[in-house]
Parts: structure tokens; C-alpha cells; sequence
């Protein structure tokens, strides 16, 4: 079947410092053809839109999609974001952006309705809608990769803040004279739990003379590398996991006595390995909160992993939501 049969397509796109991922999805959002590219960030801000102009242009001429079967754009960005007015304020991964006018340019270019979101928000919609969130009313979705992510579900919308900037789970202070965040703030939970955090910690500990399996390796440490060991029996791997654990329960702890979520979801590079953290961090979580506030919650890995985002940026075109 042909694909310019449909009656309507949207498309579901997420950019940041490193990549574009985008989908064209039919009028039941089921994907019909997707594709990755570089975003090639240091190019400046005119390089990447021309880049997201084209990988939007690419996924309907590879379709055949006809004139007005492009119903609606929806675009998953690191913020801060202005989300009434579209507008990209200042990204650290992006270099220049600041106060760029994203959904005004995409929809001058195609002529279509654009709705621009957070990119870890869109990835908590993705996964209320069709992941391991489905069914809940109160969710919370925390990415772990080079930062840390959040999103924020309340009654099935997403808690943007007054200023849009709600769901900084990230850069809750966990210990008031901890390392120094990139957000220019001490010990915030990204310190501990990120990827980056995880190997600092490590890096510093056998700088310090600790001896270690991971001290003979030529290789770049990774969270990875550090967990393997850690299941060898290394000690200072041990350690290190144990202590992300504990900070990641200390974080979760807070935003249950918070929020009261029914389900949180764990996803980015460092999640893959949540097995190992779960323990301490459940032991951490347990400790802090009221008996009540967990006895019903569920702690899941994310179901739709890399599509999270781009499908969570085309959910308001199927939903009622405050964006509207």
C-alpha cells in the first residue's frame, strides 16, 4: 500500500547536541518510516534548522506524502523553552542558541501546525501513552545518560512550571557542598547519578591511589565498564555503585514524598543497568519515605527507549492538552 493513501501524517521529531530523530507516523500514530542523522551542533543554528528542515523534507518525499496530507509537526528540544511562544532560550548543548524562534521557522517552512516540547517531557508522554506508563494518571520519568533528565506527568499532563522550566529532577540538591554541576550549582543529583558523575567519581577515587581492576585499563571509562567490575567483585566499582544507588534513592525518595507518583520510569545509557542500582537505591528509597507513599509504586525501565521522545512530541495532536 502505498503511502500517499494515507489522509493524514504527522511527523514526530527530537534534536540535541549530537543527533536528529524523527518519524513519520500515519493518522493512528504508528510509525511508518524513520531515520537518524548527526546534528552537527558546532555548525551553528542556521546549519542545524537547515538540517532539521531537510530530515522533515526527506521523511515526506521518501513517502510520496501529497500536498495537505502533513497535518501537524511535533519537535522534542533541550531546553530552557519558552512553550507559548516556541522558542528555543538558551541550550548548553547547543552552541548559539539563544532565543531561537523554532516553531515560527518550522512552520513557515512547511505550513503546518508545529508544537514544541521539552525533550525529556515528550519522552514521559511517549511513555504515558504507549510505553511501561500507560494507564497512569501520575507519572515521573527520569532519563540517565550524560545528564539527568525529568519529566513530570500530573492528571495525565505534563507539569511545565510557571517559567517552563518544571521537571529539573537533575538538579535537585542532594548534598549542599557536593561537586560542582554544570548548571553552576553544588551536589546536584546529575553529579551522582549521570554518567559523567558516576565515572568523575570513579576517575578521582583512583587518582587517589585506590587500587582497582579498573586502574589497568587502556580504555575510556564508562558507567558500563565500572558495573561489569563491579559484578566481578572489584571493590572500588562496588563502591561506586552502591553510592550511585543510595544517591539515586535519595533522589527518587524526594520526588516521591513530593509527588506521590504511581509509576516512575528509568531511561538514558546509564538505566540499561539499573538492575545493578535498583538494590541500593530501593534500600536508599525505603528509608526515606512514608510506608504509604510506595506501597503501590512501580520502578520501570523505559519501553520505548530512543522513540520515547519522538513519539511523545506528536502526542498533543491526539490528545487534549494544555498546549492547546
Amino acid at each position: 500500500m502505498k503511502t500517499k493513501r494515507q489522509k493524514k501524517c504527522f511527523v514526530g521529531l527530537e534534536f540535541g547536541g549530537t543527533n536528529i530523530k524523527a518519524a513519520l507516523f500515519d493518522d493512528r500514530a504508528k510509525i511508518i518510516f524513520d531515520e537518524f542523522q548527526p546534528t552537527g551542533a558546532r555548525q551553528g543554528v542556521e546549519s542545524v534548522l537547515n538540517r532539521i528542515k531537510t530530515t522533515i523534507h526527506h521523511l515526506i518525499d521518501m513517502q510520496e506524502i501529497p500536498p495537505n496530507g502533513l497535518r501537524g509537526i511535533g519537535i522534542a528540544s533541550p531546553g530552557p523553552l519558552d512553550i507559548k511562544t516556541g522558542m528555543v532560550l538558551n541550550s548548553p548543548n547547543l552552541p548559539g542558541w539563544k532565543k531561537v524562534p523554532l516553531k515560527k521557522t518550522i512552520e513557515r517552512e512547511f505550513k503546518v501546525p508545529v508544537i514544541l516540547e521539552n525533550d525529556t517531557n515528550a519522552a514521559a508522554l511517549g511513555e504515558l501513552w504507549m510505553g511501561n506508563g500507560k494507564g497512569a494518571k501520575n507519572l515521573i520519568l527520569l532519563t540517565l545518560g550524560t545528564g539527568v533528565g525529568g519529566g513530570i506527568i500530573l492528571d495525565k499532563r505534563i507539569w511545565h512550571g510557571s517559567n517552563d522550566l518544571g521537571g529539573e529532577i537533575g538538579h535537585m540538591t542532594i548534598e549542599k557542598d557536593g561537586p560542582k554541576c554544570n548548571c553552576g550549582n553544588r551536589g546536584c543529583l546529575e553529579s551522582f547519578v549521570s554518567a559523567t558523575g558516576i565515572v568523575r567519581r570513579t576517575a578521582r577515587a583512583l587518582k587517589e591511589g585506590r587500587v582497582s581492576s579498573l586502574s589497568k585499563r587502556t580504555s575510556k571509562l564508562t558507567p558500563k565498564i565500572i558495573f561489569n567490575e563491579a559484578q566481578k567483585g572489584d571493590e572500588l566499582a562496588k563502591e561506586i555503585v552502591n553510592a550511585t544507588g543510595e544517591y539515586l534513592g535519595i533522589g527518587l525518595a524526594n520526588l516521591v514524598n513530593i509527588l506521590n507518583p504511581e509509576i516512575i520510569i528509568l531511561g538514558g545509557g546509564v538505566a540499561q543497568s539499573i538492575g545493578i542500582l535498583l538494590k541500593p537505591a530501593m534500600k536508599e528509597l525505603k528509608k526515606r519515605t512514608f510506608a504509604r507513599g510506595i506501597e503501590n509504586l512501580k520502578i520501570l525501565p523505559w519501553k520505548l527507549g530512543n522513540h520515547a521522545g519522538i513519539i511523545g512530541s506528536i502526542y498533543p495532536f491526539f490528545h487534549k492538552t494544555q498546549n492547546e
